[in-house]
């Protein structure tokens, strides 16, 4: 199944425009990280926004915190391009999620929010993932956390990772851009996109909140320093394999056209 409405397919703004992104290759072994270090914030309650454009499909890791596979938080696809999310501590699985539906439209940008709040009364509200602005509902595998469960995420001693987690394979193939990590709240999407009133189509918008301590933004706009954080927290990502020709302006706002793998020419 392809999930085309709602994606980004075109390029379409409002006056908020997304300049750069970064484009992540799995053949380079490219990381970008930032260790969490000295203090620990909210890892019960945080919010990761961001967008992606496959250029390649199957199975990669998109994200995730931790510090080692036994104590990590993971987002990625599967081999049948399903999404997913994994909360694991001490090798034991707190919050498992995957998606029925597949996301193998290569032209498109997808928004991807993952907001989380464990302290919740509500077992189902704890992990909510939204795409394109709308909220994930049908899941092939759905195990919440249990109420105030820690994460790996903000915790001491871990660490945040775009486009891999824990430097591990595969890595995600394909562009990613405006992350926004925001510690101590769980956010609706329309804190970071809105839909058109003409195209129906989700489009980004200017994030107005706070950035709390821990919390980042990440905008690629500096070639010379991939990994600036923008937040005004200091936090920039350690970068490794990742150079000035890593910089795209193939964007959420500014869509350029690719080939499609899935369409045979005869």
């Amino acid at each position: 199944m392809f999930l085309t409405e709602a994606a980004n397919r075109g390029s379409i703004s409002t006056g908020y425009d997304i300049d750069h992104s970064y484009k992540n290759e799995n053949d380079n072994t490219e990381r970008m990280y930032r260790a969490w270090g000295g203090i620990t914030a909210n890892t019960r309650t945080w919010t990761t926004s961001l967008w992606i454009k496959r250029t390649e499909l199957g199975a990669c890791y998109i994200w995730g915190a931790g510090v080692s596979g036994n104590d990590v938080v993971v987002v990625d696809f599967d081999s049948s391009d399903r999404l997913g999310f994994r909360s694991t501590k001490d090798a034991a699985n707190d919050c498992v999620y995957r998606t029925n539906r597949t996301f193998r439209d290569i032209a498109a940008w997808y928004h991807l929010v993952f907001a989380v709040d464990t302290t919740s009364g509500t077992a189902g509200n704890r992990l909510r993932i939204y795409v394109n602005g709308v909220e994930e509902t049908s899941f092939a595998t759905e195990t919440n956390f249990d109420q105030n469960d820690l994460t790996l995420q903000n915790a001491n001693g871990s660490y945040m990772e775009v486009g891999s987690v824990i430097g591990e394979s595969p890595r995600f193939n394909g562009y990613i851009a405006e992350v926004n990590h925001i510690t101590g709240t769980q956010y609706a999407p329309t804190a970071f996109g809105e839909f058109d009133e003409d195209s129906g189509i989700w489009i980004p918008i200017k994030f107005t909140g706070s950035y709390a301590e821990n919390s980042v933004f990440l905008e690629f706009k500096d070639s010379s320093s991939l990994g600036t954080d923008t937040s005004g927290n200091s936090q920039t990502f350690t970068l490794q394999n990742l150079t000035a020709a890593d910089q795209a302006t193939d964007t959420p706002t500014n869509n350029f056209c690719t080939f499609n793998p899935l369409q045979t020419v005869r």
